[in-house]
């Protein structure tokens, strides 16, 4: 999770925030995070639910309930501040926040820091928790599945000798995406554990909407859940509910086979049409990068075998309590 965190934080506000380096949540900010869409996915509903979380009354008693509601805004609106003043943490170039606040709205009006902190919320607030709870369900699944694990280490390993790479050196993600078998891992990761379970509705047309011959009426709120498509027997078998990332290896990787297409036009995770995630191919990047990174460098089982984490769903399914240990097998 801290991994996903520092990636998003250099891509947005263009420094690392400190997670990795010290190795904890800093001012409790990935808290804050989990604590706003818990709020959003069971207050969500309430009438007038978003005047709720601008009252002075119930952040005080949030607080006192040992949530620190207001950490992962405090940091934003801090870094719109700074950018505003012309602050850059960086110079290799303009990160997300500077081309945010260069935006204008149609009258040719600079947008207002709320607007762009608003932005600023939505790459950090949903590019980082998805992506490290895909990482973490990957892993978990491979050490669960210790041949499909070795599997992958021996297709890492061989990758890194076919490009004569030093002992440091990573292999690309550009070379990456070309490996058949992680392609394949991170893709049934993504179907059996879709890091966001909240079915977000849409609301019927105007006109009615019709789905397989049932019309639906005007304003009626339609949603559907990731987790139940990519589990859906009609296309992925009478094992959907097993890890077997070979179903996208039957014909050839990354769609270019019908079986493989039809898989992956099935895959729910990202959502599909207008309204799919726009992070996508940031998140594949953190995923390839981090696993195979992971997978070479170290063996890895759980400490406890019959403690291989829980999962809490609100608005992500959070993955919890998964002590591993760790070989080194490059030492």
């Amino acid at each position: 999770m801290f991994f996903a965190y520092e990636v998003v934080s250099n891509l947005a506000l263009g420094h690392l925030k400190g997670f990795l380096e010290r190795g904890e949540d800093v001012n409790n900010i990935i808290d804050s995070n989990h604590t706003g869409f818990w709020l959003n996915a069971n207050v969500g509903y309430l009438p007038g639910q978003s005047r709720w979380f601008s009252n002075y009354y119930f952040l005080w008693v949030m607080t006192k309930l040992g949530s620190n509601f207001s950490a992962i805004s405090d940091w934003i609106d801090g870094a719109v501040a700074n950018g505003r003043r012309g602050h850059s943490s960086i110079s290799r170039g303009p990160d997300l926040l500077q081309h945010f606040l260069n935006m204008s709205d149609g009258d040719g009006n600079p947008v207002s820091d709320e607007e762009v902190a608003s932005e600023i919320g939505n790459v950090l607030g949903a590019g980082a928790d998805t992506t490290g709870i895909l990482i973490m369900a990957t892993i978990k699944y491979l050490i669960e599945n210790q041949s499909d694990y070795c599997r992958l280490q021996r297709e890492v390993d061989a990758e890194h000798r076919r490009l004569q790479l030093s002992a440091g050196q990573e292999i690309r993600y550009t070379d990456l995406a070309k490996l058949p078998f992680l392609f394949a891992v991170v893709q049934e990761s993504l179907r059996l554990h879709p890091s966001i379970v909240y079915q977000l509705p849409r609301e019927s047309l105007k006109s009615g909407t019709t789905i397989r011959d049932q019309l639906i009426p005007p304003g009626v709120s339609i949603s559907v859940s990731a987790a139940a498509v990519n589990r859906s027997v009609d296309v992925f078998g009478s094992d959907a509910d097993a890890w077997t990332p070979q179903r996208w290896m039957e014909q050839n990787a990354g769609g270019g086979g019908d079986s493989s297409f039809t898989l992956e036009s099935s895959l729910m995770t990202f959502g599909r049409g207008s309204r799919g995630c726009i992070g996508k191919n940031l998140a594949l990047v953190e995923a390839y990068k981090y696993t195979a990174s992971f997978v070479r460098n170290f063996d890895a089982s759980f400490i406890d075998p019959k403690k291989n984490g829980t999962v809490t769903s609100y608005w992500f399914a959070k993955i919890e309590g998964v002590d591993v240990a760790l070989t080194s097998r490059l030492a």
